[in-house]
Parts: C-alpha cells; sequence; structure tokens
C-alpha cells in the first residue's frame, strides 16, 4: 500500500529528470550549432534564456516529488543504507556514457536518431540511481560534462542544421513533458 503511493512520485520525477536533461542537451547541440555558425552574443543570450525558462518551468512542476522524500524505505519500510562507493561510481559512469550517447547520436545528423535518443531517454528509471536521488545538478553536470568533452575532442562537427533540427526535437519532447506536468498537477486535487 505505500509503495503505491510513492509511485506517482517517482514517476513525475523520472518524467521531468528526462526533461531537464533533454533541455540541457538540447541547448548543448543549439550552442554548438551556434559557435559553428559564428553567432552574435545577443543569439547566445536567446538561447541560454530559453533554456533558463523550459528547465526553470520543470524544476517548478517536479520539486514536490524529490526523490528523497520517496526512496529511502526497503521492501518493508524500513530505512536502507546509503549506497555504497561502487554504487555512486558505477551511476557516475552511468551518467557520463548518457552524456557521451547524448552528444554522439544526436550529432551524428540524423534526426531519427535523436527521437530515438530522447525516447530512451524518458524509459530509464532515473529515480533508482544513487546519484540521481540526492537532486537534480550533481548528475546534470555530469552528463554535460561528459556532452560537452565529447563535442570538443570531436573531429568534424555535422552540419549547423543536423544539429539544430535535433536540438529543436529534444527541446519539443521536453515541452510537450512540461505540459503533461502542468496539466496532471492541475487536476490533482489539493491535499495541503
Amino acid at each position: 500500500m505505500k509503495n503505491e503511493a510513492r509511485a506517482p512520485g517517482t514517476m513525475y520525477w523520472n518524467t521531468g529528470f528526462s526533461a531537464l536533461l533533454c533541455t540541457a542537451l538540447g541547448f548543448l547541440l543549439l550552442e554548438t550549432c551556434i559557435v559553428q555558425l559564428k553567432g552574435k552574443p545577443l543569439v547566445h543570450v536567446i538561447g541560454t534564456l530559453m533554456a533558463i525558462g523550459l528547465g526553470a518551468g520543470i524544476l517548478l512542476r517536479i520539486a514536490p516529488y524529490r526523490p528523497t522524500s520517496f526512496l529511502p524505505t526497503g521492501m518493508l519500510g524500513q530505512r536502507t543504507a546509503p549506497p555504497s562507493g561502487i554504487a555512486m561510481m558505477s551511476s557516475g559512469l552511468l551518467l557520463a556514457a548518457t552524456g557521451y550517447a547524448g552528444a554522439v547520436v544526436p550529432g551524428s545528423g540524423w534526426a531519427t536518431d535523436s527521437v530515438i535518443f530522447a525516447a530512451c531517454v524518458y524509459l530509464v528509471p532515473w529515480s533508482r540511481i544513487p546519484l540521481c536521488r540526492r537532486g537534480f545538478a550533481v548528475p546534470l553536470c555530469i552528463v554535460m560534462l561528459a556532452a560537452l568533452a565529447v563535442l570538443v575532442a570531436r573531429g568534424p562537427l555535422p552540419h549547423p542544421v543536423s544539429l539544430l533540427i535535433s536540438a529543436w526535437l529534444l527541446w519539443v519532447t521536453a515541452i510537450f513533458t512540461w505540459a503533461m506536468l502542468f496539466i496532471v498537477r492541475q487536476r490533482q486535487p489539493r491535499t495541503r
């Protein structure tokens, strides 16, 4: 009975974190496109403001469903031990691999790959990964640094238009997720 009450919070956190991840990776691809096109500083500011606005909207929707409020108990309701160093390191490697895939797959130049990557991001149970249980800042930084390292170390980048299409697809999935979280939250009765 207790676990059934926690399931919606887990779903909101997983969906919201996936939307944040798509927003951040889309922003990174957009900035790569702008740098390739030698854009003016105003274009960088506009892209940054759009990413901050979308990220803030998503964060406001998932803030009540922080993983610390629904994950620290075991099957029988007792508190579980904190994750070990190996679990934290392996989850960091998993997040770095996600960042690698987030830079390589959408940067391949195929829009289909971007859609498949975005769909796969939404299938990952982020609330089960030890680093993601503590919040969103550290996991997002790990993913973004890995993606940035791949984009910097990579040879020639794909055409800017394909990067822009990939960034747009990632942001569209994040916007639809934000709208879904907004609609679902509006329909819930207020208990507080």
